[in-house]
């Protein structure tokens, strides 16, 4: 079986078409517009805030690695617990 007997663009084409170009040409160009909700608008700021801010919290690093590295930092067993816990929940 041969491909141009199963798909023949000239045979399917309809005679009685007009051109697009030529149409195009006569018709009132319509204009596409868009419109973002309320909601969309509100949920692209928080996105572009999310994205601009840094993904680690300097402040809190600092206050973690100074008090392990004086030696006061403690968490208690039900503190880590409660963690792994909520983690396989």
């Amino acid at each position: 079986m041969r491909i141009s007997e199963v798909y023949n663009p000239q045979k399917t084409a309809r005679p009685n078409a007009v051109a697009p170009r030529a149409k195009a040409n006569k018709a009132v160009r319509n204009e596409d517009s868009f419109t973002a909700s309320s909601l969309a608008t509100d949920f692209n700021v928080a996105r572009r805030a999310v994205a601009a801010a840094p993904d680690v919290r300097a402040d809190k690093i600092d206050d973690i690695l100074s008090r392990i590295n004086n030696g006061t930092y403690n968490v208690s067993a039900d503190d880590v617990a409660g963690k792994i816990l909520d983690q396989m929940g």
